[in-house]
């Protein structure tokens, strides 16, 4: 069981590395965090479904404090792009015209490159410093 497990999130995970190369994926910042934090995600499932098949006993500590990190970040940043492409999706399906403004299209990018990768990693670095608070 642990072994298929295993095998299903690896190729779960090359199922959604491939169409990372793709120009829809590569050139939009929510599609690319979507297919990163998901491609990641599946890794980490396969792996932890390896390492613990049939047992509890903590091998490598630390893979647990990082991985358990990432799994947080990816809790954040998947439904920060996917709030991405819905706001997408309300300005294409509105009557409005979209802007063509340098300053709009740069502030629109900046705010997905920060619900995508920045928010997760703020979250990710804060809940390790309630850890080390807790721990004092």
């Amino acid at each position: 069981m642990a072994f298929t497990m295993a095998a299903l999130s690896v190729v779960c995970a090359i199922l959604v590395a491939v169409f990372v190369p793709t120009k829809r994926i590569r050139t939009s910042v929510p599609h690319l965090a979507i297919a990163l934090w998901l491609g990641g995600f599946n890794l980490i499932h396969g792996v932890n479904a390896f390492v613990w098949a049939g047992n509890i006993n903590i091998h490598i500590p630390v893979w647990c404090d990082i991985m358990t990190k990432l799994m947080l970040g990816t809790a954040i940043a998947l439904p920060g792009a996917f709030l991405c492409i819905a706001m997408e999706l309300r300005l294409m399906a509105s009557d409005r015209k979209l802007s063509t403004n340098p300053i709009v299209v740069r502030n629109r990018k900046l705010l997905e490159v920060f619900l995508c990768y920045i928010l997760p990693v703020l979250y990710m670095a804060s809940r390790e410093c309630l850890r080390i608070c807790d721990d004092q």
